[in-house]
This record gives structure tokens, C-alpha cells and sequence, in this order.
């Protein structure tokens, strides 16, 4: 399985000319409960950088995925988020990484479901933060 470059699991480091942003931080950081949160904004608005300074500065576990067109097929994406999850957490046993098929012959609704029962049996929360996910076609 390829799982693309291992920079689009990494947290993006913090720029030179980074412009801290508590405020908003501090919006994101009351969201906790929340299922789902859009940071939408126009291109160069600083979105990346302001979920990164984010995701730096919470505790806890953090699964980043920066989205590229060429993951735009629907197993491609399944398993870009399932290898950000394991790159978040090293030390998942090997039967738990191994246990979702995302081959192209499985249909998609398996492989959404085999995502999910992956996902609900991680011992602990994390934090997902899927960047760029404009850049998907389907």
C-alpha cells in the first residue's frame, strides 16, 4: 500500500513569518466537542498555519493530512486518513493497522466501514485535521 509522502502526516512546521493567532486558536480550542469543524477562508488566508498552531498547542494526539488531488479515489483517501491516523500513533499494534482492506476491489461502503470499526478501536481520542481537502474531486 502506498501511502504517499510522510509530509502530509507532519504537523507543517511554524514559518519564519508566522503570525500568531490566539483568538482564533482559542475558537478552535472551544470547539472540542464538536463532531465536525470547516475552517473555510480564501486561498493565502493563513488557514494551514492557524490549524497548525493549533494542533501544536493542544495536548493530545493529533492525525494530520494534507489532501493532494492524486487522492481524490475513494480507497486512495481512505487509506491517506487511515496512515495519518498510524503515523499520529506509532505504536498501534500491527493487527490493529492491518485490519481495514482499502484495495480498490472492495466496494466503498466496506471500506468506509471497515475505516470506521478501525478507527472506533483506538484506546484513545484524536484529532483529526484534514487540510486542503479542496483539492478532491469526488
Amino acid at each position: 500500500m502506498d501511502n504517499g509522502f510522510q509530509t502530509n502526516y507532519q504537523i507543517p512546521r511554524e514559518r519564519s513569518d508566522h503570525i500568531a493567532r490566539p483568538r482564533l486558536v482559542d475558537r478552535l480550542t472551544r470547539t472540542a466537542e464538536a463532531k465536525l469543524v470547516l475552517v473555510v477562508a480564501p486561498a493565502s488566508y493563513g488557514k494551514t498555519m492557524l490549524l497548525a498552531e493549533f494542533a501544536r498547542n493542544r495536548p493530545g494526539k493529533v492525525a494530520w493530512y494534507s489532501a493532494e488531488a492524486t487522492d481524490s479515489d475513494v480507497s486512495t483517501f481512505l487509506q491517506r486518513v487511515r496512515a495519518s491516523v498510524a503515523t499520529a500513533l506509532p505504536d498501534l499494534p500491527t493487527q490493529t493497522t492491518g485490519s481495514m482492506d482499502a484495495s480498490s476491489n472492495v466496494d466503498v461502503r466496506s471500506q468506509v466501514v471497515g475505516l470506521v470499526n478501525w478507527l472506533s478501536r483506538l484506546d484513545c481520542e484524536i484529532l483529526m485535521i484534514w487540510d486542503d481537502i479542496h483539492k478532491l474531486d469526488d
